[in-house]
């Protein structure tokens, strides 16, 4: 099999949101990588171990799925991201 490349190989943990916009009714998010690189996202877009849910003025909201729970993660624009429990 072959490994996952670009916004599919990285995990939600190496991400950062650098930019929000908006275009109607439709909100994109702008996520760095730890390697610098920059991904353009959308709603319900897949990072490897994540989902995007939601997509805010603020900020973007995944749900992480593990083997045993899922979990919701917010990071905010220009922000350390915060686990919501």
């Amino acid at each position: 099999a072959q490994a996952p490349a670009g916004l599919a190989a990285v995990s939600v943990d190496d991400v950062s949101v650098t930019g929000i916009a908006r275009a109607g009714d439709r909100t994109t998010a702008v996520l760095q990588g730890a390697n610098r690189q920059t991904f353009v996202v959308h709603l319900f877009d897949r990072l490897l171990d994540a989902t995007v849910t939601a997509i805010d003025d603020a900020g973007v909201v995944f749900v992480r799925k593990t083997s045993k729970k899922s979990e919701v993660v917010r990071k905010n624009l220009g922000k350390i991201a915060e686990a919501v429990r």
